[in-house]
């Protein structure tokens, strides 16, 4: 099973939600030099982490790692996905990408209770899609 499977099970508009909390992370990064956000999907128990950061390579995977393990310990997830790039402003992008799959961690405790600081609180977030229009135009 790869990232890329993974993502492109993902519905179209849960993507594009997804590009908006990418955006977002790119906007904050900038700022502050490091943002992420987890999105849970609860039908399925899983979450995609993302995240920006205008630390090194080594660093940034170091992190969306540790972002990861938090998010799929403290909510019980059976799989997290997992991204990470620079922030807008940097000249050159690579991508970082991490998948966490029916895996057990023996310093579980110890990842939900970092995660207390690490993430605030979950807001569900809704999605509308609206394909039949009147037949009127609107004036």
């Amino acid at each position: 099973m790869s990232v890329a499977t993974e993502l492109a099970k993902t519905p179209r508009l849960v993507r594009r939600k997804l590009g908006e909390k990418l955006l977002d992370c790119f906007e904050r990064a900038e700022r502050n030099g490091l943002a992420y956000t987890v999105s849970i999907n609860q039908q399925d128990n899983s979450a995609v982490v993302i995240l920006s950061s205008s630390k090194s390579r080594e660093e940034r995977s170091q992190i969306l790692y540790k972002v990861s393990a938090m998010a799929y310990c403290k909510y019980n997830l059976t799989k997290v996905v997992g991204f990470a790039t620079e922030p807008l402003d940097t000249l050159l992008r690579s991508y970082d990408v991490i998948l966490l799959s029916n895996v057990e961690f023996t310093n579980r405790d110890e990842l939900i209770e970092d995660s207390k600081k690490a993430f605030g609180t979950i807001s569900e977030a809704k999605f509308y899609e609206f394909f039949n229009l009147p037949d009127k135009e609107i004036k």
